[in-house]
């Protein structure tokens, strides 16, 4: 692979986790199942539909605890439950198949509903963007995080928000826009000018799939109010309805076409992924390739999802002229060592940098700083508030 010049390493890349979001809403993954029973008890109110999807995800909650007498895992966290789930529609018997589909489907409702839920009023990221831009660098977002809350955040201040994958010609769908998944022979979407690229690695809560094909609703806000279950299917069935589609609320064989939400879990759906997330994959490889910087921010690097050190792997091995590789948690020092250690090669060490800091209070340093001032600015506040400088491996 031929080297690049030092100039084509223009971009500052955003490795966003669940604890980069807690702060402004939705839950970090540990905590789901605590937020989910509550909307549990909310939803009896309003909405039957979703509430039997929660009832699946609670009846499957207590099913997976009934293993811990033989392995410990974590069956509040989410991305071990959701996997499971999966797990279990990849190994069913021809018998078990639709049920164990339908498990899957109705827990993708339930963490659709929960993460469609945030509030990004007090989240700057359009601002930080732009502090990127003002130092001459181009903004780039890859998440693990199924929420709405860059992309709610950058339309506030009409920033323009492109998904690969997805083209960038929006198709109307009742009063909402939405964008379609792209073609075999469609390499890439023509992105608008000076959008800034959210690449989600796990789909996304405005993310959905009719017949296999994947649907991207431009309007997050009209996904993040009370809108209720029953209603957002029979209006996402009319994406289809264009000039040249049949419609897509039933097969040839006369069966409703279900819509789902496009989320897939965190391991081995991976496996299975479509186009749209593969071309998540390829866009996340070529932005790390041309990084200056690299933050990860409240994201743990968890045991579910190991692809992520391999996409970080296959994205920064050729990149020599990356500044810093920066990771932001709350997590302590002695706890994150070990886990560096063995991650971290030789050339990249003296680069690598842990900042044991809230994610609330590096995006407040970001806020006012230009991008190549922020690690200096972050430091001051990491010796004021840790009582020492940013950790880094020896």
């Amino acid at each position: 692979m031929a080297s690049k010049s030092r100039t084509e390493n223009s971009s500052v890349v955003l490795v966003l986790g669940a604890g980069a979001s807690m702060a402004y809403g939705p839950p970090v993954m540990n905590a789901f199942m605590d937020v989910a029973r509550r909307r549990y008890f909310q939803r009896q109110r309003t909405d039957n539909a979703l509430t039997e999807c929660y009832e699946e995800l609670l009846t499957f909650h207590e099913y997976c605890r009934g293993s811990s007498w033989a392995f410990k895992r974590n069956w509040d966290n989410m991305e071990e439950l959701y996997t499971q789930a999966d797990l279990l529609r990849l190994s069913a018997p021809a018998s078990e198949a639709d049920a164990a589909r339908e498990r899957c489907q109705r827990i993708a409702w339930t963490i659709w509903d929960v993460y469609r839920a945030c509030d990004p009023k007090s989240f700057q990221f359009a601002e930080i963007c732009g502090k990127v831009i003002e130092t001459g660098y181009h903004p780039v977002v890859i998440t693990t995080n199924y929420d709405l809350l860059c992309e709610l955040s950058l339309k506030a201040r009409n920033k323009s928000v492109s998904y690969p994958g997805f083209s960038s010609e929006a198709i109307c769908s009742g009063d909402a826009k939405c964008h379609a998944q792209l073609g075999d022979s469609e390499a890439s979407g023509a992105e608008p000018p000076n959008s800034v690229p959210v690449i989600k690695l796990h789909g996304s809560a405005n993310w959905f799939s009719l017949r296999g094909e994947w649907y991207a609703f431009d309007d997050c806000a009209y996904l993040s109010g009370d809108i209720h279950f029953p209603d957002l299917p029979r209006r996402l069935k009319t994406v289809a309805d264009r000039p040249g589609n049949s419609p897509p609320s039933a097969d040839s064989n006369g069966a409703v076409a279900e819509v789902e939400p496009a989320i897939i879990p965190p391991m081995l759906g991976k496996s299975s992924a479509n186009r749209v997330i593969a071309s998540q994959w390829n866009r996340a490889i070529e932005e790390l390739s041309r990084a200056r910087q690299i933050w990860v921010v409240g994201y743990s690097f968890p045991t579910t999802d190991m692809f992520m050190t391999r996409l970080l792997t296959q994205g920064v091995q050729n990149n020599f002229d990356l500044d810093g590789f920066y990771i932001v948690d709350t997590a302590p020092w002695d706890t994150w060592k070990p886990r560096l250690d063995e991650m971290v090669g030789t050339m990249l060490r003296k680069r690598t940098w842990f900042i044991n800091l809230r994610a609330a209070q590096v995006f407040g340093t970001m806020f006012g700083n230009r991008a190549d001032q922020w690690f200096l600015h972050i430091s001051r506040v990491h010796e004021r508030l840790a009582q020492s400088p940013p950790f880094q491996l020896e």
